[in-house]
């Protein structure tokens, strides 16, 4: 089998399973994937979908910090894009303190 046609069935089944995820009524989607399978080009389509259909609050978390950097690349102005922990740092400062220490 050809570069170019391994390429194109890869290209084809991606969509595939890409539009399937869009396609699905669940308002929240976990994506577990490995480098280089295409979670930004996931990421992109959700979101722009998402603002098509006036959905503008989208949020792309990850635990690792290099995919947070190439995400924000990808996804400028389309989400908010954090780690995990810096997400819900900024969730926790945003609650008003309760009595005095913890």
């Amino acid at each position: 089998m050809s570069e170019e046609i391994y390429y194109k069935k890869f290209k084809e089944e991606a969509d595939r399973y890409i539009d399937a995820i869009i396609k699905s009524d669940h308002s929240k989607k976990l994506v577990l994937a490995g480098p280089g399978t295409g979670k930004s080009t996931l990421f992109k389509r959700i979101c722009v979908n998402n603002i098509q259909n006036k959905k503008t609050n989208n949020i792309a978390l990850s635990f690792i910090n290099e995919l947070v950097f190439d995400l924000k690349k990808d996804l400028h102005k389309l989400a908010e894009v954090s780690t995990l922990h810096s997400f819900a740092l900024k969730e926790l400062q945003k609650t008003p303190a309760k009595g005095q220490g913890y």
